[in-house]
């Protein structure tokens, strides 16, 4: 009977050890999961408060010895077994727990290092003093595990510490951080390779550097070049202007002494004031010069033919070129021209004058030259779209629509070119007068070999009086001697 009771006593404990071996490792599998790392009393309070009553129970439930016997062994085997693991456990979560702080030391230390490379060295003692106090007061930090993973975490922090402080030091100054931190102070921290990644990031710093400065002397320049333009515009606005005061008050005297000028530009205005004792420049020479100065400030980047100045257009007006109404015409562009939008809306500009101009200036295949009026219809057509432009902008209407032939306002169309073309019967008496040598630049039509001729009358002269207003296809115009304008 003792023999039987035993046996199922036995068979019984080892039945309910496991399951309470099982329940014991998953209870203490939660807890170590969701447990604080910083916290070292975790395992102590699980073996005080789960184990331990757990284990008393599972000891005191048989009554035989042999049954009591088998149950202590087992207690003590669990008891061993959750020390054992609950050590190992503590040690592995004390371990994240001083990766993790030291890591935000680390951080924390090398950004101050970077920003401040003199912090170096007191960098370095704090760490090995805060990992030194960090792993000898934990509790299940110990013996060996305790000392390697001192060694490790001082090793990794002051390395990166170190790094960080040669990265700052070469941001700095790239040719000294990189001799200190070439050095064998900091062989230990740096390796060969990472040593010439610091070569590589001070031959990067030096050269930013270089840029830096080239762009700053560029901007400074840009800044006094727009300074200067500004005011210049502001000297010509007022020798211009219908003020008599207002253009007295410009002088060349005064432009020499106004150091906001640039040297060019003081030259420059000197000779413009000069210019202003002189005759105004002829409509047809200023009109021509106008439209081959806007043309090449739209002619695309890499045109040879393209300005990017003012300069040309001074140029021309002081040479006796431009006029002052078309000099602040060709001004206006000019500005324009420098906006994003105003360099989109200039080339499409650009691109249909050059579309309507054949239609406009026609050429004569038989005498290989161009309507005398061509250029000058030519550029009264490109002030006409140039207001329209400048109308479509105030009313918050597009310009686009102008140069759209979808548009109803297309001004490319038959209909709107009529007042710019000059009439069939206009053109073929200037052909008969060119045949019969009126400056064609070719020989008379008679002394062509097998050229006949026939003597046509000679226009009538036109009866219209330079600064009248007249009636035109394209509305009142005002004559000037030479070409039309809007009155």
């Amino acid at each position: 009977m003792v023999k039987y009771a035993e046996h199922r006593e036995i068979s019984r404990t080892a039945a309910e050890a496991a399951t309470t071996l099982s329940g014991l490792d998953s209870k203490w599998n939660d807890l170590v999961k969701k447990s604080d790392p910083n916290d070292p009393t975790v395992a102590a309070k699980f073996r005080e408060e789960v184990l331990e009553p757990t284990l008393q129970k599972l000891g005191e439930a048989p009554m035989t010895e042999g049954g009591q016997k088998f149950a202590e062994a087992q207690v003590e085997r669990f008891r061993t077994h959750f020390v054992t693991k609950t050590s190992a456990d503590m040690a592995t979560l004390a371990g994240v727990a001083a990766r993790s702080n030291i890591e935000t030391l680390t951080n924390q230390l090398s950004n101050a290092a970077m920003s401040d490379p003199t912090s170096l060295k007191t960098s370095l003692d704090l760490v090995d003093h805060s990992i030194g106090s960090m792993v000898d007061s934990s509790p299940n930090l110990k013996g060996v595990e305790g000392a390697r993973l001192r060694l490790e975490l001082t090793q990794s922090s002051q390395a990166a510490i170190v790094k960080a402080a040669a990265i700052g030091a070469i941001a700095a100054n790239p040719d000294a951080g990189l001799k200190k931190f070439s050095g064998p102070e900091y062989s230990k921290y740096i390796s060969g390779t990472e040593l010439k990644q610091l070569e590589q990031q001070a031959r990067s710093v030096e050269r930013a550097k270089r840029v830096d400065e080239n762009y700053a002397l560029q901007n400074q320049k840009l800044f006094k070049q727009e300074a200067s333009d500004t005011r210049e515009g502001e000297y010509l606005q007022k020798l211009h202007s219908d003020d008599p005061n207002e253009r007295q008050s410009v002088s060349a005297r005064a432009i020499a002494n106004d150091f906001r000028l640039s040297r060019e530009a003081r030259e420059r205005m000197i000779g413009i004031v000069e210019r202003e004792t002189k005759p105004e420049a002829a409509a047809k020479v200023s009109n021509t010069t106008a439209t081959d100065l806007i043309s090449r400030m739209r002619a695309p980047p890499g045109d040879p033919r393209r300005i990017d100045s003012l300069d040309a257009v001074y140029d021309a007006y002081e040479k006796g070129k431009l006029s002052k109404s078309d000099l602040k015409f060709v001004r206006d562009e000019y500005t324009n021209l420098r906006t994003p939008d105003g360099q989109a809306l200039g080339a499409q500009q650009e691109e249909f004058i050059k579309s309507v101009k054949p239609l406009i200036d026609k050429s004569n295949p038989l005498l290989g030259r161009i309507d005398q009026s061509g250029p000058q219809q030519v550029y009264n057509f490109t002030m006409d779209l140039r207001r329209k432009i400048d109308q479509y902008r105030r009313e918050g209407k597009d310009p686009r629509d102008l140069m759209d032939p979808s548009k109803p306002d297309y001004m490319g169309g038959p209909a709107a070119l009529a007042g710019y073309q000059k009439p069939l019967q206009q053109s073929l008496q200037d052909t008969a007068k060119a045949l019969r040598g009126g400056g064609s630049g070719l020989p008379p039509a008679e002394s062509i070999v097998g050229v006949t001729t026939e003597a046509l009358p000679p226009p009538p002269a036109p009866e219209r009086t330079a600064g009248n207003i007249y009636k035109t296809p394209r509305g009142d115009m005002k004559w000037t001697g030479t070409g039309w304008v809007k009155p």
